[in-house]
């Protein structure tokens, strides 16, 4: 509720900043949901993530990286068969030693249009807590980022939604007479 209350006294500029922050960049969705499978050793977690992407407009080989941190991640997997068809993927292991990070490159093998597809992963997390959110990039034909964005967890996407519609609806309560 201060978020809305915020919106209402910085005005117009304010709330139309917010409705963007909760619109996925360049029509793309990325969201994560995550289960911890088991104890590997002392501070280590096997988890399972699974990937949903959302709205895909892509031409041939270009393609959606999403990186993970050396510091915390380690045994990067994807299970057999879990590619669908009209993807390509290539995982990268993360390096602490140079350091390096981890990639999961998925490259559409044919035009996508408002598609929409669904990867799992499984990686150690080394780190403290949950996972950390990872960064993504799509990237064109020639391996130039064209946008780039943070993976957001499931429940995520319908909070930032909420708290924008609601700082709309106070400041359009606030300038009606």
């Amino acid at each position: 509720m201060r978020i809305a209350v915020l919106a209402a006294g910085r005005g117009l500029g304010f709330a139309i900043a917010l409705l963007a922050l909760s619109v996925p960049a360049w029509g793309l969705e990325v969201r994560v949901e995550t289960e911890l499978l088991e104890d590997v050793a002392p501070g280590q977690k096997k988890f399972r993530a699974v990937y949903t992407l959302s709205d895909v407009d892509l031409d041939p080989a270009q393609g959606i990286v999403i990186r993970f941190d050396p510091a915390s991640v380690s045994s990067l997997e994807v299970p057999a068969g879990d590619v669908p068809l009209a993807w390509d993927r290539v995982v990268v292991q993360p390096d602490r030693h140079l350091p390096d990070y981890g990639l999961l490159d998925l490259q559409a093998q044919s035009a996508l249009s408002d598609a929409s597809a669904v990867f799992e992963l499984r990686f150690v997390w080394s780190g403290s807590g949950d996972p950390e959110l990872p960064a993504f990039s799509v990237y064109d034909t020639d391996l130039r980022n064209l946008t780039a964005g943070i993976v957001v967890p499931e429940p995520g996407v319908a909070v930032s939604s909420l708290v924008s519609l609601v700082a709309l609806a106070v400041l359009g309560r606030r300038r009606r007479p």
